[in-house]
C-alpha cells in the first residue's frame, strides 16, 4: 500500500479509536474482557489500495445483506464475511471485520458494542466465501450453534488454512 494512503487510513482509524475511548466502559468485550485499546493493537495488515478503496462501498452492502438473512448475530456476521469475500480479497475482509468491531466500540451504544466473537464469525464467513458454498456454510446446523471461535476453526479446517 502507498505510504500516504496508509497514513490517512491509520489517521481515520485513530479517530474511531478516540471516539471509542469516550464510551467507557462500553468499549470492553464482555466475553473476553478485551478493551478497545487492546483491539486497536491487534490491527490486521492493511490491504492494497485497490481493495481498500472499495471499503466504503462494500461495508454497508455487506451489513444490509447480512441483516436480510435469518439467524443469530454470529450467523449474520458469517454472511457478511461471505459477501465481503465475494467482492474483495481475504485481507480486506479481515480488515473490514476488524474495523467494524472497532467502530461498534465507538458509537457508545450497548446494542452495537464490539465483540471479538463477531469478528471471528465474519472471518469464518470470509474464509468460507472462497468457495461458492459460503451461504450453505453459514446456514449449517453445526455453524448456526457455534461460537465465533468455533466457526473460524471449522472454516479454517475445511479450507485447509492454519
Amino acid at each position: 500500500t502507498g505510504g500516504i494512503f496508509d497514513n490517512l487510513f491509520n489517521y481515520k482509524v485513530s479517530l474511531i479509536y478516540k471516539k471509542a475511548m469516550r464510551c467507557q466502559p462500553l468499549e470492553i468485550d464482555i466475553a473476553t474482557g478485551k478493551s478497545a485499546h487492546e483491539w486497536m493493537e491487534e490491527k490486521p495488515v492493511i490491504p492494497d489500495f485497490k481493495m481498500l478503496n472499495q471499503f466504503l462501498d462494500i461495508g454497508p452492502k455487506a451489513r444490509d445483506y447480512a441483516q436480510s438473512k435469518i439467524g443469530s448475530d454470529k450467523v449474520k456476521h458469517c454472511f457478511a464475511g461471505c459477501f465481503i469475500r465475494k467482492k474483495l480479497d481475504l485481507k480486506s475482509a479481515i480488515m473490514i471485520g476488524w474495523l467494524k468491531e472497532l467502530t461498534d466500540s465507538s458509537d457508545c451504544s450497548e446494542n452495537t458494542h464490539f465483540e471479538e466473537a463477531d469478528y471471528l464469525a465474519t472471518i469464518a464467513g470470509a474464509i468460507a466465501g472462497k468457495k461458492n458454498t459460503c451461504e450453505r456454510f453459514c446456514q449449517r446446523d453445526d455453524i448456526k450453534n457455534a461460537s465465533g471461535q468455533e466457526m473460524l476453526e471449522i472454516a479454517k479446517k475445511e479450507n485447509h488454512l492454519r
